[in-house]
């Protein structure tokens, strides 16, 4: 029962992957909010400041809900918005509450976040995203008839997609029927689907566009 919610999870993260490349920023993002308040706590612990906006629990309330986001099948990518959303606003009250003890730690706070959102934002760029990666995950996704937006548009003008693609099915992945649907969908040659087409074509109606004979 845990797997079948876990895989409900990554068809949801998939799903929203194909259609906002942005989210891809979340892990570095997570990771620059959580250190920006590691700093926090440090600093003011040994200076022995005294906060006016506690971050303890924001932190606790963002990670009750990303770990519950998973395990409800709701996906990690949501899971990691909602937990991003609660840790910047939190981060953004207390920079603005807290400017006044020290401007200086309150300008390197705003920097750690900065340089996070950059360094997230260059690697989730299309551009930036390896082909088996973007591959990844246009498998989980063509089963759900999800064969738009932004990654599947990256995919297509990439010119080792294919055979990027082609390679996986000479692995465990051989017959797979969201390989054969993903490589017609990057306009892959017929030729290479024939055999898999002709094994499946009884069983599996769904695959009648992509064996179809040009």
């Amino acid at each position: 029962m845990g797997g079948m919610i876990l895989a409900c999870g990554g068809c949801t993260d998939a799903l929203i992957e194909t259609k906002v490349w942005a989210v891809g920023l979340l892990p570095a993002l997570l990771l620059g909010l959580l250190a920006e308040g590691a700093l926090f706590t440090v600093v003011t612990w040994v200076r022995r400041m005294e906060s006016t906006s506690p971050r303890a629990v924001p932190a606790a309330i963002s990670s009750g809900l990303f770990v519950l986001a998973l395990f409800t099948g709701a996906g990690a990518v949501l899971g990691a918005t909602v937990a991003a959303l609660i840790l910047l606003g939190a981060a953004g009250w207390s920079l603005s509450r807290n400017y006044r003890f020290s401007p200086r730690l309150t300008w390197l706070r705003v920097a750690v976040i900065g340089v996070a959102a950059v360094v997230g934002s260059w690697r989730a760029w299309p551009g930036h995203r390896a082909t088996a990666d973007l591959l990844g995950i246009a498998l989980v996704a063509t089963p759900l008839r999800a064969t738009d937006g932004w990654l599947f548009e990256e995919l297509r003008s990439r010119a080792d997609s294919v055979p990027a693609l082609e390679t996986l099915a000479e692995g465990p992945r051989k017959g797979d029927e969201a390989l054969v649907q993903l490589h017609f969908t990057l306009n892959g040659a017929h030729e290479f689907r024939r055999a898999t087409c002709e094994r499946w074509r009884i069983t599996s109606p769904r695959l009648a566009e992509a064996c179809r004979s040009p």
